[in-house]
């Protein structure tokens, strides 16, 4: 009778496990959320504004991936939990970053973009007239671009607002370099001409 109750309670208790381990399912669909607010982010700039929130909610996505994939559905639906919480931080990182990120570069073009056109006002003298004109028309239409950078602000774009400030930036050190070789070679051919 003893062999009895043991072989019963030995297949109740594999029956109880089985069952255990067949409740938990996998959390496919909070998982594929979490992929969409994932991309939503990057698509944001959170490897820009919040590397580091990035990268542990990163390492996480792809932790839950391998659980997942090993179907160990528990740990996968507790890590799927944990990554919400995270994403929220990287979400808020992202927004508190990016905003200061971004205006600090709309800040700084329009320094550039005003040094840029002291350079041109100091030098007309020693520039061609067309030079002189070439420069002040890229100062205008630097000034334009640089305009648009509020509008992408105002609406939270902060990524694109930010590429768009190094844009800018780019074109300002471009021309810069251009009138600074043209105003050494104006000075030059002055000075052989005397």
């Amino acid at each position: 009778m003893d062999l009895k109750k043991l072989v019963s309670g030995a297949v109740v208790i594999a029956l109880g496990a089985v069952l255990f381990t067949g409740c938990a399912s996998d959390p496919a669909e909070k998982a594929d959320a979490l992929t969409t607010s994932f991309i939503t982010l990057q698509d944001k700039g959170a490897q820009v504004f919040a590397q580091v929130e990035y990268d542990q909610v990163s390492a996480k996505m792809a932790e839950l991936a391998n659980l997942r994939e090993q179907k160990k559905y528990k740990e996968a639906t507790a890590l799927a939990d944990s990554i919400d919480a995270a994403m929220q931080v990287l979400s808020a990182a992202l927004e508190t970053n990016g905003a200061q990120m971004a205006q600090q570069e709309a800040a700084s073009v329009g320094e550039e973009i005003t040094m840029f056109k002291a350079a041109v006002d100091a030098n007309k003298k020693d520039l061609v007239a067309d030079d002189a004109q070439k420069y002040a028309d890229q100062a205008t239409a630097l000034e334009t671009q640089a305009a648009g950078l509020q509008s992408e602000l105002d609406s939270q774009n902060f990524l694109s607002a930010y590429n768009t400030a190094k844009s800018i930036k780019d074109q300002v050190a471009v021309s810069t370099q251009e009138i600074t070789v043209k105003i050494e070679e104006a000075k030059a051919a002055k000075k052989g001409r005397k």
